[in-house]
């Protein structure tokens, strides 16, 4: 672990200030720093974008904040990019998220403290509520589980036949 759990309503705050000092219909991009090159076939230990780690706590490469506070669709106001992952990925460069992961984790956290429902996260991350995709999403939970185990004050609590909820 590169530093101690960071509790996420400070990246909310922080995001908070900096859209009250942008401009009328304006728009905010923050993309996160390059992997450096040592040598042909080594690189230097990837630093966030301060600005991009300030605003949202994402410490991973290829990562772009998107933020609109005026847009007129709330929903895409703050948008965050992730690369999308795969097991080859993770053996070389550790744990990352998962689009999928990423949308669950959002959905939590756009919630946080509130009962989200389990249709509502398949349906919206899915396309469907189907029983196969239900099951997926109790695995995909899980491993949301496993990477915020770090930081004990954050967990997602099951609400046996109804939802989830991010728990701060």
């Amino acid at each position: 672990m590169r530093h101690q759990p960071i509790n996420s309503s400070l990246f909310i705050k922080n995001r908070k200030n900096f859209v009250n000092k942008m401009k009328p219909n304006s728009v905010a991009i923050f993309l996160s720093n390059d992997i450096m090159p040592t040598n042909a076939d080594g690189t230097m230990p990837f630093v966030q974008n301060t600005n991009l780690l300030y605003l949202s706590g994402i410490n991973q490469e290829d990562s772009i904040l998107i933020l609109a506070p005026d847009f007129h669709d709330k929903k895409y106001r703050e948008i965050l990019f992730v690369r999308e992952t795969n097991q080859i990925i993770s053996i070389w460069e550790g744990n990352k998220l998962t689009k999928k992961e990423a949308e669950i984790l959002m959905l939590l956290c756009e919630q946080k403290g509130k009962v989200v429902e389990r249709n509502l996260i398949l349906k919206l991350v899915w396309g469907d509520d189907s029983y196969f995709n239900g099951r997926s999403l109790d695995v995909f939970i899980s491993k949301l589980r496993k990477y915020l185990r770090e930081d004990p004050s954050i967990a997602i609590q099951n609400i046996h036949g109804i939802g989830f909820c991010l728990q701060d």
